[in-house]
């Protein structure tokens, strides 16, 4: 399995109290796979000590070089914490400094002139004992103090800044949104459908509508900023209301990020109670069904996979040859998918049975819809070098893996032959474990030299 524990659950790590914790992840690292992502290192860089470089080589303990990040796409690569965050920007706490916007472009420098001349007086045509007295006063001065285009652009940018330093100020704005929530009819309006001011109602009219919401730009966004927009579209319209007192601007946004990497992982694991919860309803939304996990359920399935790690392919094959419709997932065109009670080899959750005019066969592989669609390096390494533990070298002396053997998208494999059963290790987009008899091999012809 893929593992993502979010910054807040690595920095307890450190804690004394929690060294046992810490040991079963460690011990963990055996069997599954523990990821950090750029979002780890925003984090970070918002300490301006050198402390944040003690943590990175702490996170290096438990990620080891596992990361995600996104540059048009998603990306896992091996890069150690503290390689990755060398070439990094450094952190700011402000995201807009007019005077250098407009002092570093001839064209920018014209635009400024133009945009003084532009009047825009919102005060004279909103008068100031006219407001509610709930408005947050950052609110209201965005509304009284510009007099023309380049004052109200420079009031909002200041805002923006004032909303990522300030903890208090964006606390106030979260309170007002969530004081007035939009209603249904205001949801229709915007163009957003299948949601009535209080919960969802059409799962798909949401979906497709919410995402609509944002992609404004006619040649779209790459759907990682989509799915950041989306996020933190939650709390701005009031979807899921987490809790003012312990917001930042920046925590909410790079939260966002923490559950887009997650969403490529297995499980997700975080104690702000605030992310699980919205982390939960958009996955839900997209039918992402990555496990998304408090520290306590967490240690729970550490438990379980320390007992799961010690099934082998015999006790595979013995629950998958007594599951019962029970555990039906599917059948479609004589395949019969069934989930599995156990989890083996940190991988292997689905069995497939296959049923064909000139014989039956059954397979193995991953059941979880998250975001990736494609297999890590270290999941061929775990489960080949597993299997040739167990089995031994394969039918054509092939032993442990090599990313060489890889090209393509095809890769050799591994066959073995244990009496009238060929075993296959393979893939096609995701790892699969075949049996085949061997009389179905003989009469389909698919194996040759066997």
């Amino acid at each position: 399995m893929r593992i993502y524990l979010d910054n807040c659950v690595i920095q307890d790590l450190k804690r004394t109290d929690n060294k046992e914790l810490l040991n079963s992840i460690l011990l963990d690292k055996r069997n599954n796979i523990y990821c950090y992502s750029e979002a780890h290192l925003q984090d970070l860089m918002r300490d301006k000590s050198d402390n944040k470089f003690l943590d990175l080589e702490f996170m290096e303990t438990i990620v080891d070089a596992n990361c995600w990040h996104y540059n048009k796409k998603i990306l896992f690569d091996h890069i150690k914490p503290k390689d990755y965050y060398q070439p990094f920007p450094e952190y700011s706490e402000r995201l807009f400094e007019p005077d250098k916007l407009f002092s570093e472009d001839i064209f920018l420098s014209g635009l400024k002139v133009i945009f003084k001349r532009i009047p825009m007086n919102f005060g004279s045509l909103i008068p100031l004992d006219s407001l509610p007295d709930y408005i947050p006063v950052q609110l209201k001065h965005l509304l009284q103090k510009p007099t023309n285009f380049y004052e109200f652009f420079c009031a909002v940018g200041d805002f923006n800044n004032e909303l990522l330093s300030e903890q208090k100020n964006f606390r106030a704005l979260v309170s007002y949104l969530h004081k007035n929530n939009l209603s249904a009819s205001i949801f229709e309006q915007i163009g957003i459908e299948g949601y009535d001011g209080k919960e969802i109602t059409n799962k798909e009219k949401f979906r497709e509508s919410y995402a609509k919401y944002f992609l404004t730009d006619k040649k779209g966004k790459y759907r990682y900023d989509l799915f950041l927009d989306q996020y933190n579209g939650l709390e701005f319209f009031s979807l899921v209301k987490g809790k003012p007192r312990k917001q930042k601007m920046m925590n909410l946004i790079n939260d966002g990020r923490h559950a887009f990497f997650g969403a490529f992982c297995d499980v997700i694991v975080s104690k702000d109670v605030d992310f699980l919860t919205k982390t939960k309803f958009i996955y839900e939304m997209h039918d992402i069904e990555t496990n998304v996990m408090d520290v306590q359920e967490f240690e729970a399935l550490l438990k379980r996979n320390k007992d799961e790690n010690q099934l082998e392919l015999p006790d595979m094959i013995k629950e998958s040859s007594e599951l019962d419709e029970g555990n039906m997932l599917s059948m479609e065109n004589d395949v019969y998918t069934y989930k599995l009670n156990h989890t083996y080899y940190s991988y292997f959750n689905v069995v497939n049975y296959v049923l064909t005019d000139t014989g039956n066969y059954r397979y193995y592989t991953k059941y979880l819809q998250n975001m990736s669609t494609g297999t890590l390096k270290n999941e061929f390494e775990y489960l080949t070098d597993k299997l040739i533990g167990l089995l031994g070298a394969d039918f054509n002396g092939n032993s442990s893996f090599d990313m060489q053997e890889i090209e393509n998208d095809n890769w050799k494999g591994r066959v073995w032959r244990i009496e009238n059963t060929i075993i296959e290790l393979n893939f096609k987009g995701k790892i699969y474990l075949a049996l085949y008899p061997i009389d179905y091999l003989k009469n389909t012809k698919t194996q040759q030299g066997i």
